[in-house]
């Protein structure tokens, strides 16, 4: 079937947020949607004149914000009615992006909760990120099960590695001598990321290797209280680098570790890793959700998990570096980890959701 709304013209789609977007995610993901052919029209008076046919949200609690209420009133009735406008005159398909099945920090939730449930009722169909994601959302609203969806991998980021060079680096690092490891922790320091498990981190590894951690990124101001005091109890051992890191100086300083240590203590989807892959570093993280369904991808010796809480890993993490320390990266594991990468492109990811859109507006002529 075809939609006579689209048919003569490439599909017109707002997103919200729009390609304009702070985050790294949106702005990607909408490029992704542009190589595959939909015409993008960005928030601003243009978009209430309600001349597209999809509306894609992504983040829809971002609209109530953290300290004003008032605020977070006003945003969210707007979004409410701007939504049930471009339904009922635009007659346009609503597609939701599920980021976070169940959102990580509840904002006023006596206002979050009913706002999403009318989002969820207006919404057309979803993407999901990961299996896991969709099956956790299902469970805490089955009434959404009746809808379409589809999963599309969270994409790669990218980042500017060749993966020869990167193989050779990789190669004289792993040929020198030297008797130490260093191990990241980068970027946004919030409550999820586990930042106890630090403490857990050997000085040394049992044939007198040196460990050395390089902490990096500003804390979120919800989390200070308790990450201050964690952050001045770490020993000689780590280097801590106290501000926002821009993408590029992320993604440096990615590249200049050993492994990445992705401690997160709960989660469906991780931008963080597949950053981290898309940098062709290792990565040391926790049997999450998201990193054991990229482990069984790719395992070693891009992926490694441990087990335990920062009381009782010290020797799981300790076994976990010997690995890596001992972990032979070669031409195959380069260029399987660039076959993983060039499968989930921002690019790929377009055209999957670019399909489902014409899906939905078929379905609705």
């Amino acid at each position: 079937m075809t939609n006579p709304k689209t048919d003569s013209r490439p599909i017109r789609v707002l997103s919200i947020p729009d390609r304009r977007s702070t985050t790294q995610f949106v702005p990607l993901f909408c490029h992704g949607l542009e190589e595959a052919g939909v015409e993008l029209v960005d928030l601003g008076p243009a978009a209430l004149r309600l001349g597209f046919d999809v509306i894609h949200l992504h983040f829809p609690v971002h609209y109530i914000a953290e300290r004003s209420l008032a605020y977070s009133i006003v945003r969210s009735a707007f979004l409410l009615c701007f939504l049930g406008l471009a339904k009922a005159v635009g007659r346009c398909r609503i597609v939701y992006t599920v980021h976070d099945p169940i959102p990580f920090r509840p904002r006023a939730g006596w206002l979050m909760w009913p706002m999403l449930g009318f989002v969820h009722r207006m919404v057309d169909g979803f993407v999901f990120l990961s299996d896991g994601s969709q099956r956790d959302f299902l469970t805490r609203f089955p009434q959404q099960a009746n809808k379409p969806a589809i999963r599309v991998d969270h994409s790669s980021f990218p980042v500017a590695v060749d993966p020869a060079s990167r193989l050779a680096t990789l190669e004289a690092r792993a040929g020198t001598d030297r008797r130490e490891i260093t191990v990241g922790y980068l970027g946004m320091i919030k409550d999820y990321k586990g930042l106890d498990f630090l403490t857990a981190l050997p000085s040394h590894l049992a044939d007198g290797t040196v460990v050395r951690t390089i902490v990096a990124g500003r804390v979120d101001p919800t989390f200070a209280a308790v990450a201050d005091p964690i952050l001045a109890g770490l020993g000689d051992g780590f280097t801590r680098i106290d501000k926002r890191l821009s993408d590029d100086e992320l993604a440096s300083l990615i590249q200049q570790v050993d492994v990445m240590f992705l401690p997160y203590t709960r989660g469906w989807n991780s931008g963080m890793a597949m950053l981290v892959l898309s940098c062709f570093t290792p990565m040391l993280s926790t049997r999450q959700l998201p990193f054991v369904e990229v482990e069984q991808q790719l395992g070693a010796p891009w992926v490694h998990t441990f087990e335990g809480s920062p009381q009782t890993c010290r020797p799981a993490l300790e076994a976990a570096l010997v690995r890596i320390r001992h972990c032979v990266i070669d031409r195959p594991a380069v260029d399987h980890l660039a076959s993983f990468l060039y499968h989930r492109s921002f690019k790929a990811a377009g055209r999957a959701v670019v399909a489902f859109y014409d899906r939905l507006l078929a379905r609705s002529c």
